[in-house]
């Protein structure tokens, strides 16, 4: 067979929303509230697929709402499905913005599901590239072959697998074709697929690998005259007398179950290959998106053609890293009379106990600059002095007022080199914080990207083998978009007075008591907590005994299962509302 060397990636994407929105948690919100925890999960798994598949072309399917083909076949066909949360399909919507950032055609048909779209698509793709398909759940593997594959996620979202023929008949001990008669015989209760009644999943594989396909096993039963003496041993082995009754009684169903499952190839959809070609990302759309939706940890993974950056058009000062001691004391002098002097370290470990300082960075006065300390080679030379006594000059200057981010972890390390910053004004970690304390990253380069639309390089742990002009960019950039950080989050804090106060009135005071607690510990009443614990013990005894009385029973209150049926069930408590997991009824705190 020619070698193929294109691919293609077809993505079921209702089924990665659903997959997204029932393993993520529904705390994953934007700073308005707008859930979007489908819609991060769809992008987690969409930029993995470019990462790892490198496609050539890609598309995306969805379901329309209304009845399919397949509801006038089977009346009963999904009808027991709960509608799902509003929630999840409020996200779709964004799910669309995401792929049409990406320039990713989305391919629709009214009557027609995903997998039948998906199907076609496999179909008029013939030989012209290798076909990924990638799908929350497993239907799709019937459509596994030579040069079909599908990944999906295996445990949640960030464990995946992909199936071929082997993995396929490895996992269910049929070839992918086989898995349409094996819904015949078994069902498939997801899509209220009846099968035969009476045949479960480990019958029906025995049946098929030996009769290889539907057909060819009721052909079988019709060659006999229901006698158990015809059957083979083999077959008699298989088919039971109970088994022989269920399969005749339930030939209808059978067949009617296996049109059912079997998706559909020639779906009336116009197609061509060329359209689906993966061109560069619209990179202003999808760093919108991006920022809207708050997924600034997602941004590293966009591929690099796309990947924003900051450009010379966007900074205002000009970055430069002090080299020599004539440099060191013109910056100390300049920095003397700076009313305000935003300030970022650079450390070697992000713990503070382990770290050591490896250079600062400083802007102020319409300037920038990258002080390295641990660090110096022949481009840096300070004639045999210690920078530490310029910088402490410019951080203890009681006249200017410092501005930083997680100030009480910058000043952890200073101490160790006796610089104590004094006038600590705006610590831009405490002030994101403060006005949303829902969200799930307050790094400072996460912060720059969601409220100022900037992506900027970051170093965690630094060594002497990292480029010092990479550094002293990534530092300077750090403190120059950090004091416009703090301008925009000042402007929010000051329209709201009584978070104003708790930020200057207490957070701010309190940084350089809290930093000193975390480096020397603090004197704890070993006795008091002692007696605390048991007062406490008791009260939960109470506690405990009380809900078992109003409950009737005792029970494991701590067993989700177990609290869902005593609240739910036995006493009938409204659970309208309430978000479903695969058990029943949540009882998260959050949820009750």
């Amino acid at each position: 067979m020619k070698q193929i060397n294109k691919r293609i990636i077809l993505i079921d994407g209702n089924g990665l929303v659903h997959r997204g929105y029932h393993a993520l948690p529904p705390t994953i919100k934007t700073s308005q509230g707008e859930l979007v925890n489908a819609v991060y999960g769809f992008c987690l798994i969409l930029l993995n697929v470019l990462q790892k598949l490198k496609p050539d072309y890609i598309a995306a399917a969805f379901d329309l709402k209304g009845p399919t083909f397949r509801h006038k076949e089977s009346a009963d066909y999904k009808a027991q499905r709960v509608a799902g949360d509003q929630e999840l399909y409020n996200q779709i919507p964004r799910v669309k913005e995401i792929l049409k950032a990406f320039n990713i055609p989305i391919y629709t048909k009214k009557g027609y599901e995903a997998d039948d779209l998906i199907g076609t698509l496999v179909n008029k793709i013939n030989h012209q590239a290798e076909k990924i398909i990638v799908s929350g759940d497993l239907d799709a593997l019937q459509l596994v072959d030579e040069q079909t594959k599908v990944f999906t996620p295996k445990q949640g979202i960030k464990e995946t697998m992909l199936y071929g023929q082997k993995e396929v008949e490895e996992r269910f001990g049929l070839k992918p074709k086989q898995l349409i008669d094996y819904k015949a015989l078994a069902g498939d209760k997801s899509d209220n697929i009846k099968g035969v009644p009476g045949i479960g999943d480990k019958t029906a594989t025995r049946l098929l690998q030996k009769f290889i396909t539907l057909d060819k096993l009721y052909q079988r039963l019709k060659q006999i005259d229901f006698e158990r003496t015809r059957l083979s041993q083999t077959e008699q082995e298989i088919i039971k007398p109970g088994v022989l009754k269920n399969l005749l009684t339930g030939e209808r169903e059978a067949f009617l179950s296996q049109k059912l499952a079997t998706i559909v190839k020639d779906a009336p959809v116009k197609f061509n290959l060329a359209d689906c070609r993966l061109t560069d990302f619209k990179e202003q759309a999808v760093v919108k998106l991006f920022r809207e939706l708050e997924f600034t940890s997602l941004l590293d993974r966009i591929p690099k053609s796309s990947r924003p950056s900051l450009d010379n058009n966007q900074t205002t000062i000009n970055y430069q890293v002090v080299r020599d001691l004539a440099q060191l004391k013109a910056l100390s002098e300049s920095f003397s009379n700076a009313a305000k002097v935003s300030f970022s370290i650079e450390t070697t470990d992000q713990r503070a106990s382990q770290a050591k300082l490896a250079g600062v960075a400083l802007a102020a006065c319409g300037k920038a600059f990258y002080l390295p300390v641990l660090y110096q080679n022949k481009e840096v030379n300070f004639s045999g002095e210690s920078p530490l006594p310029y910088l402490k000059k410019i951080l203890e200057n009681p006249n200017s007022k410092k501005i930083g981010h997680n100030l009480k972890y910058d000043l952890r390390i200073l101490a160790k080199y006796d610089i104590k910053p004094v006038n600590l004004y705006f610590d831009t970690f405490i002030a994101a914080y403060l006005l949303n304390p829902g969200r799930r990253t307050y790094d400072l380069d996460d912060l720059i990207f969601s409220q100022l639309g900037y992506r900027i390089a970051s170093f965690k742990n630094l060594t002497d083998q990292v480029d010092l002009k990479a550094v002293s960019q990534s530092a300077c950039e750090k403190v120059d978009l950090g004091l416009k950080l703090k301008g925009y989050l000042e402007k929010k804090l000051l329209k709201l007075p009584k978070l104003r106060k708790v930020f200057f009135e207490i957070e701010m005071p309190l940084i350089p008591a809290l930093a000193k607690m975390e480096s020397i510990g603090i004197k704890v009443d070993s006795q008091y907590l002692k007696s605390l614990e048991f007062k406490l013990k008791v009260s939960l005894l109470e506690l405990e005994k009380a809900i078992h009385t109003l409950a009737g029973q005792d029970f494991n209150i701590n067993s989700p299962s177990q609290l869902e049926k005593i609240l739910f069930i036995k006493l009938k408590i409204p659970a309208g509302g309430l978000r479903r997991t695969k058990s029943g009824y949540s009882t998260a705190a959050a949820e009750l």
